[in-house]
């Protein structure tokens, strides 16, 4: 096939398709970039691998996007969509060696330190520039065949970069439009004074707070790195709106992108959160794990936990959720970490129970179930479980058809 029309090919494959992504037989590999994977995803033969290309920051030279646009064609020419997406907050080394990656974008605690795991860093989506380098990291994987983006870790790991900053003294001062520049100094000091007078503020700014003027800083604040986005008395705080803000401008700049570039994908966020409820930008879906040992449930790790006795709570905490969130679309999945890999360990006929309950359920609240496999350690799924899998999924595709 030329290339110009397995381009044309794609492109249509990506329009006609999009809409469709949450339908049918929903699987997800670990990480789709092989002849390997290629081979078990055509064992199962699902609607979509979902979000299955994903970006933990850039792919080394083995696991480039064009090394694997192969195996994509391949895929689609199968009829099997693939989805993709990013981090909105991790980079690597590869990332930040690149040109076109700027050092400013990386996060940094309130010492002016960047924040570094063992093999990763994270940036701050607060940034446009950082905002603009993602996108096009996803225009190009939509570009090789992806019809599905899946954006992860919405909330970033925002702490105290310099345009989280500038947004803050804006909320801040809106917030308390009418107050005196007397009340200002008395609530947090020479920072106050700065807030007031629109004057840029810094790290020190914070960190030479008294102990008073801080407590109420960060009343304001909210608690770093806290997913709901509140401060300790529970209460919204300026993570809440900063959250809301940097995902809805992500959604709105890379919608304008697919479509400046004449291109169609759907677009699903990780998770529950209320700050993700009232997005003007509204993503097609929102994936999130059942309700897990964070409620008090363990079905992940305890083979005799009673399914039966908790399925009305489990059911009642999802069905909220869903009526929160609606329209958009609802997709469970056994992929938060901890469940998870303790989901992996149990017997395979307690891993079948667990994800026919889950699918069940999924099915008496009209939404849809998807199914993680292992890519890397395929041997941990039993017979029944692959059984299972290919059962389901061939119900879940005969009932779209």
């Amino acid at each position: 096939m030329k290339k110009s029309y397995l381009l044309i090919f794609i492109l249509q494959i990506n329009l006609l398709m999009a809409n469709t992504n949450y339908k049918g037989c929903l699987l997800f590999l670990d990480d789709f970039k092989n002849t390997s994977d290629l081979d078990l995803a055509l064992s199962y033969s699902p609607n979509i691998l979902l979000r299955s290309w994903y970006r933990w920051g850039e792919p080394s030279s083995q696991k480039s996007y064009q090394k694997r646009k192969k195996n994509v064609t391949k895929l689609l020419l199968r009829g099997i969509k693939l989805g993709g997406g990013t981090s909105l907050s991790i980079v690597n080394q590869l990332d930040m060696q690149s040109p076109s990656f700027n050092l400013s974008w990386l996060t940094i605690n309130l010492e002016g330190k960047v924040i570094k795991k063992k093999n990763y860093s994270y940036a701050t989506i607060s940034s446009p520039g950082f905002r603009t380098y993602l996108i096009e990291k996803l225009i190009q994987q939509v570009k090789l065949g992806v019809s599905e983006l899946h954006l992860g870790e919405t909330a970033g790991k925002i702490n105290f970069d310099n345009w989280t900053l500038a947004y803050f003294s804006d909320w801040i001062f809106k917030k308390y439009p009418n107050k005196s520049k007397l009340w200002w100094y008395q609530q947090f000091g020479n920072l106050g004074l700065k807030l007031i007078s629109s004057k840029k503020i810094s790290r020190n700014d914070i960190r030479t707070l008294k102990k008073l003027q801080k407590n109420r800083l960060f009343l304001e604040w909210g608690i770093v790195n806290n997913w709901k986005g509140i401060n300790k008395n529970k209460e919204k705080s300026f993570l809440f709106y900063l959250y809301h803000r940097n995902l809805n401008l992500f959604i709105m700049e890379l919608r304008h992108q697919l479509k400046l570039n004449k291109l169609s994908a759907s677009i699903d966020v990780w998770g529950f959160a209320d700050w993700i409820l009232d997005l003007e930008n509204k993503p097609d879906a929102v994936i999130t794990t059942p309700p897990d040992g964070r409620w008090g449930f363990n079905w992940d790790k305890d083979i005799s936990f009673d399914l039966k006795k908790n399925k009305k709570r489990i059911k009642s905490i999802l069905k909220k959720e869903i009526e929160k969130l609606s329209p958009t679309q609802v997709v469970l999945m056994i992929d938060h970490s901890k469940p998870f890999y303790e989901f992996a360990k149990l017997p395979d006929k307690r891993q079948v129970k667990v994800l026919n309950y889950f699918s069940n359920i999924s099915n008496e609240l009209s939404i849809n179930f998807v199914v993680r496999t292992y890519t890397h350690k395929k041997s941990q799924l039993g017979d029944f479980t692959k059984n299972w899998l290919r059962k389901t999924c061939e119900i879940k595709k005969n009932e779209i058809n």
